[in-house]
């Protein structure tokens, strides 16, 4: 892409904030989803793991139809 003269540097470096926030993002709701199953998830009950499952399908689906232009 560095190289495509249909990017200008702005253009690059908005990409690639845009993806940067993306992936911390992406890496924090599975570091949530990973508490469901590790030895502390252990201590939850079914409910608890469900309602945090749910929360990060929530705020998944919310950023997907944000991405898109769409409302929740």
């Amino acid at each position: 892409m560095h190289s495509d003269p249909n990017f200008r540097f702005e253009e690059l470096t908005a990409i690639s904030n845009g993806y940067t926030i993306l992936l911390q993002e992406s890496t924090d709701m599975l570091g949530e989803l990973k508490g469901v199953i590790n030895a502390n998830g252990l201590s939850m009950t079914d409910h608890e793991r469900m309602d945090i499952v749910n929360y990060v399908y929530d705020r998944l689906k919310n950023k997907l139809l944000e991405k898109m232009g769409r409302k929740k």
